[in-house]
């Protein structure tokens, strides 16, 4: 299951605008049938800022430490959907930054209704130092 999720050109700021037109030309000539995180999924293979995730058993284990574990996903023109993450009791708590809002999530539920799946499969899911 693909989870699609928008980001606005016209709400990003004037210097990310800026970088977005110098990385993927202006929104008029962006080719818009890929999703953010296929355009990040080449270059999550030369991350240097920290781990990827790669899968479902190793989030289960970071976020399962005592602080859990925070991470970002790659997506458009350098942007980042920063995230906190705790797995107990059979759920993940993930507390999403750029809305501060916090879901209470089965296995199935995050992989299902979120992009946090998809994100660890293109290798765009990376844990911060």
């Amino acid at each position: 299951m693909t989870i699609e999720f928008e980001i606005y050109y016209d709400d990003l700021t004037d210097e990310a605008q800026v970088r977005f037109d110098e990385r993927f030309g202006s929104p008029e000539e962006f080719n818009h049938d890929i999703t953010p995180l296929a355009v990040y999924q080449a270059e999550a293979e030369e991350v240097e800022t920290g781990e990827k995730i790669r899968d479902i058993n190793e989030l289960k284990r970071l976020a399962s430490r005592d602080l859990g574990v925070s991470c970002y996903i790659l997506l458009n023109g350098g942007l980042r959907s920063s995230k906190h993450i705790t797995y107990f009791d059979n759920h993940f708590y993930v507390f999403s930054f750029i809305d501060s809002t916090e879901q209470r999530l089965t296995e199935k539920e995050l992989i299902e209704n979120t992009n946090i799946a998809e994100a660890m499969a293109k290798g765009c899911l990376i844990r911060d130092k």
